[in-house]
């Protein structure tokens, strides 16, 4: 290839690279087809306020028993967090993700009794209202299970 050629290949990469991956702002930037999942000021405001250092990844509407919600998935150092904002930006649910070594010792007791030999994968703490659970995927091998816990290691779900 040409250098004139690679120049132009590298800008138009560039090019639609901005265009279509997310700036990661705050603002949960605009475009026609996504107007409609834009979260209002109150939500962006409220998220703003609780996480100043987290860089916002997507945004997205959601409809559940009538009621409008926005989720707002996000990082914050190496911590990833999805919130669920009501329409008047009151937090409805929040998942972040968690070390293995930092779950309580009431959940890696139940797993290391009920799972021997497995890993886990991908722990997250969901909060819904004052209700904490543990969701994550155990490994062993190429099993895998999905599970979620109690804050204090009682087994709620087994997939």
């Amino acid at each position: 290839m040409s250098n004139v050629r690679c120049t132009a290949w590298a800008l138009s990469v560039a090019l639609i690279l901005c265009i279509t991956v997310p700036c990661g702002n705050a603002s949960c930037q605009e475009s026609k087809s996504h107007a409609k999942n834009k979260p209002p000021k109150v939500v962006i405001d409220a998220f703003q306020k609780a996480y100043p250092n987290a860089t916002i990844r997507n945004c997205s509407r959601e409809r559940e028993n009538g009621k409008t919600f926005y989720e707002i998935e996000s990082t914050d150092g190496t911590m990833e967090r999805n919130v669920i904002f009501a329409a008047d930006g009151s937090v409805s649910e929040m998942e972040e993700s968690v070390g293995a070594a930092a779950l309580p010792e009431g959940i890696q007791k139940s797993i290391a009794n009920a799972f021997a030999g497995y890993t886990i994968v991908h722990p997250e703490r969901s909060t819904k209202g004052t209700v904490v659970q543990y969701e994550m995927v155990l490994a062993k091998g190429k099993k895998r299970i999905e599970i979620t816990l109690g804050e204090n290691g009682e087994i709620i779900h087994k997939k």
